[in-house]
């Protein structure tokens, strides 16, 4: 499985295919703003207590010891002079992005390029309310249609272009406050009463292939996903792959990835070094993911040109170098790129080119007959050295 950055998460090759062919979705969560200065849940609570110049009540600091910080905002709304409107103002002071912070909105423009495919249609998933996925698109001169709940699209690939705002975006209306999906009641109307944040999302997972990105565990969109999904008529079967790009401290990996599969996600995990908040592994596997994706065919040949030249350390696809190269002859130009290299690969490649290594869900093309596996029996003969005729005496 390709690995686009040092300590990066592992993308598999049918993910970034997926992707390649626009069959691949990303939704994203508040850990994607965080590079544009924008706090994560937690510390977004933290900043609206401070603006309010208030303290939490006991029954609040319980919620928010819990995790459940939709409640810990549903309890301060209701307490708070100014109730929601009031906190939903503070809550637009908060959420400030600092647009002259290095690197402010590239993780953005990353998912944005990723999100649109060679025809130009664009889809892409946010529960996050602020402006900076607006900004990019402005600067950018982006065709990319705002789409903004309740008012939600079909999401099939014939109906949907666009950016969701699934929980609604800041405005300083005082109907797009009311819209926003912040606090437990909010959730509980959007997935559980009238369940049209629900509805969307299982869509979605029958039509797409979906990862999500800069969520945690105890992000209260999950549990009420989890809940919603749990509670949908149709079987989960009929539900595409749903994967998350997450982190995990040292010593905790086997326990997060446990955690994150009993939630029913598919989890692609990274590092977050000891003493450490900034994912960078994971904005820089986005960012050079988007790279590659933007280059084509020229990024593919490059991998090629950097890691067919020496023997792989093992066959396994698992391998940094094997992985990479699989996912490069998934293209035809590549792999012609490839056979024609002179010298030839070495013999060692043979191993990990068989056809066995390719699982079914990797291949555009199945059987005997496909273009993939003629792709590979034409790059595997380029690495065979031709048999010397036996020499007999006369």
């Amino acid at each position: 499985m390709p690995v686009f950055v040092t300590d990066g998460p592992d993308i598999p090759e049918h993910l970034l295919q997926a992707q390649e062919e626009g069959r691949l979705v990303f939704f994203c969560g508040p850990g994607v703003a965080v590079p544009a200065g924008l706090p994560d849940t937690r510390g977004l609570i933290n900043k609206l207590y401070r603006t309010l110049d208030t303290t939490r009540t006991p029954v609040e600091q319980q919620a928010f010891r819990n995790r459940q910080f939709d409640a810990v905002l549903e309890l301060l709304e209701r307490r708070h002079p100014g109730q929601r409107h009031a906190v939903r103002e503070a809550l637009a002071a908060v959420l400030k992005p600092r647009w002259r912070k290095r690197g402010a909105t590239d993780t953005h423009r990353a998912l944005l390029q990723l999100a649109t495919d060679r025809e130009g249609t664009t889809r892409l998933v946010t529960s996050n309310v602020d402006h900076v996925f607006r900004r990019v698109i402005a600067r950018d001169k982006l065709a990319v249609p705002e789409l903004v709940a309740p008012q939600l699209p079909l999401p099939r690939p014939d109906r949907w272009h666009g950016l969701v705002y699934l929980h609604g975006l800041l405005e300083q209306q005082e109907t797009q406050f009311n819209r926003l999906v912040l606090s437990s009641g909010d959730f509980g109307l959007a997935y559980l009463g009238e369940r049209w944040a629900a509805r969307f999302v299982s869509e979605l997972l029958r039509h797409f292939t979906v990862c999500f990105i800069g969520y945690e565990l105890h992000d209260p969109l999950l549990r009420y996903l989890m809940d919603a999904l749990a509670a949908d008529e149709a079987p989960a079967a009929q539900r595409s792959g749903a994967w998350v790009l997450a982190s995990y401290r040292e010593g905790t990996r086997e326990r997060v990835e446990l955690e994150w599969q009993s939630r029913g996600f598919a989890p692609l995990l990274y590092p977050l070094p000891r003493g450490r908040r900034r994912h960078e592994a994971l904005y820089g596997t986005l960012q050079a993911w988007a790279a590659s994706y933007r280059d084509g065919v020229r990024s593919r040949r490059m991998v090629i040109a950097q890691h067919a030249v020496a023997p792989p350390l093992t066959a396994s696809r698992a391998d940094h170098a094997v992985g990479r190269v699989l996912w490069a002859l998934g293209d035809g130009e590549a792999a012609r790129h490839f056979a024609d290299l002179n010298p030839v690969p070495p013999l060692a490649w043979l191993e990990p080119l068989s056809a066995a290594l390719f699982e079914a869900r990797d291949l555009p093309g199945r059987g005997p007959g496909s273009r993939l596996t003629t792709r590979v029996r034409s790059v595997s003969a380029c690495c065979t050295v031709p048999r010397r005729p036996r020499w007999v005496p006369g």
